[in-house]
């Protein structure tokens, strides 16, 4: 960011001044940080658009990130989770979706049903997962950045709880059903302890982890999960280490 302000020195003042000049210090005050954040957001606009890796790579498909400014999309791993389960529910073509956490709804405009024990939307089903118990099964189940919350940011922890909220989800997957789900490690450490010691597993897991301050992200081998040290927000702000889980 220091770039940002480089050799900007001289030119504040001059618009300082010009300004204060034809509407007094007030006016010149709200001119000068209306100034400021224009500058800030051209200047990280530019670095996006001109970041050298406009795609990653999993599991041998070549994604785009996801570059939305909703919700900081651009600068946490959101920008993966994203295009990793739009290409999941390209692939599998699901007639009935439900979503365990309210997350695609702020990107994208997809008919399903979504169970969201806190959040108050329109459309939204506000209900524990644990207590969901529709007449229905779904053809696919998705859950993004939301497991690790389960059980752990809630009024009294429950260690074990997102071992049943799992156990629920595949109760409610018709046969021959899809499920996906993502896990930033490091947030939940009972979670990170149950899927690092094989209490949590899939037919298909796979770890992929932030590298650069630009939010570029590779894939990594699995057996990390036995020899790396997850911690979220470090070195990065939000997730570091992604983990994926689907059959």
């Amino acid at each position: 960011m220091g770039e940002m302000w480089a050799g900007n020195g001289s030119s504040i003042s001059k618009h300082v001044r010009t300004e204060a000049g034809k509407m007094g210090v007030l006016y010149s005050k709200l001119s000068l940080f209306k100034w400021t954040i224009d500058k800030y957001i051209n200047f990280y606009s530019f670095q996006l658009k001109n970041s050298s890796s406009k795609t990653f790579v999993f599991v041998g498909n070549e994604l785009t990130y996801n570059r939305s400014f909703t919700n900081l999309a651009y600068s946490s791993e959101r920008s993966i989770e994203l295009p990793i389960v739009m290409n999941f529910l390209k692939q599998n073509k699901p007639s009935k979706i439900l979503e365990v956490g309210n997350v695609l709804n702020h990107y994208f405009s997809i008919p399903h049903v979504v169970v969201d024990k806190y959040e108050m939307a329109n459309g939204v089903i506000n209900k524990d997962i644990v207590d969901y118990c529709p007449d229905t099964k779904f053809d696919m189940i998705i859950c993004i950045s939301t497991l690790e919350h389960v059980g752990f940011d809630e009024p009294a922890v429950e260690e074990v709880k997102t071992l049943t909220a799992i156990q629920k989800m595949q109760d409610l997957l018709a046969p021959n059903g899809k499920i996906i789900i993502t896990v930033p490690l490091g947030h939940n450490p009972y979670l990170d302890k149950f899927l690092i010691n094989g209490t949590i597993s899939f037919p298909e897991m796979h770890l992929i982890k932030r590298i650069s301050a630009h939010n570029t992200w590779e894939e990594q081998p699995l057996y990390f999960l036995q020899t790396e040290e997850f911690k979220y927000n470090y070195p990065f702000q939000y997730g570091n280490w992604i983990l994926i889980l689907h059959n």
